[in-house]
């Protein structure tokens, strides 16, 4: 057994012919290759190593011996950081969104490709900043990503959630001149609101019942 990641390493087979040099085969070049008489590892997974010695001019040809290398994946384990930042805008829910650069990945053989993704959420839905930001669920892919296994059950970075923008309008209204006020209407003008949230509260106006123009104000409409 072996792991991905190990360094090349000699099979260490040995003949009593010493005039006739051993060779060795793979049979799954994506798990190991042979290169200059050692075992390259290349993936996890399974290979025969095939062991052969061919005759010569005094000694017949050895029988093949064939070994089964196994090669393990390489455990990798995941933090988070917090650059880019993990921002998004109020929407009602917990739900997070990382970037690729968000995830440290610590064990990576040299170049290799291996993607991240997670499910993350906020400590909760509401806005504010330096909130805590829980990852888990880690599946691994990429080019590469099948010769790695994740050791991390859960990771945790900072984040915000800015204020929805909203704009509302109050609504033109108008009576004569010893009426009752009429309702003071508006209309939302510009975003919208997360559903299950409403408004609370009422508009007011400047006061005065003489004929004329009156200003209507958010009151306490919150």
């Amino acid at each position: 057994n072996k792991t991905y990641g190990d360094a090349d390493f000699d099979p260490g087979a040995t003949s009593d012919n010493n005039n006739t040099a051993i060779g060795y085969a793979s049979s799954n070049t994506t798990v190991a290759t042979i290169v200059s008489g050692k075992i390259h590892i290349v993936g996890g997974g399974t290979t025969d190593i095939t062991v052969s010695q061919a005759a010569d001019a005094t000694d017949y040809a050895a029988a093949d011996v064939i070994k089964t290398l196994t090669v393990d994946k390489k455990a990798l384990t995941i933090t988070l950081n917090s650059t880019p930042a993990v921002t998004k805008i109020y929407d009602g829910t917990p739900a997070a969104t990382l970037a690729a650069s968000n995830y440290i990945l610590n064990g990576v053989v040299g170049s290799d490709a291996v993607i991240v993704t997670s499910t993350a959420s906020y400590d909760d839905a509401n806005t504010g900043t330096a909130k805590t930001v829980t990852a888990g669920g880690f599946v691994l892919s990429g080019a590469q990503g099948d010769n790695y296994i994740n050791s991390t059950v859960s990771a945790t970075t900072t984040g915000s959630i800015g204020v929805r923008p909203l704009t509302v309008t109050a609504d033109a209204q108008s009576k004569s001149y010893g009426e009752a006020d009429p309702a003071l209407t508006y209309q939302i003008t510009s975003g919208n609101l997360v559903t299950g949230d409403s408004f609370t509260g009422l508009l007011t106006r400047d006061a005065g019942e003489d004929a004329g123009n009156y200003a209507i104000h958010q009151g306490t409409l919150a």
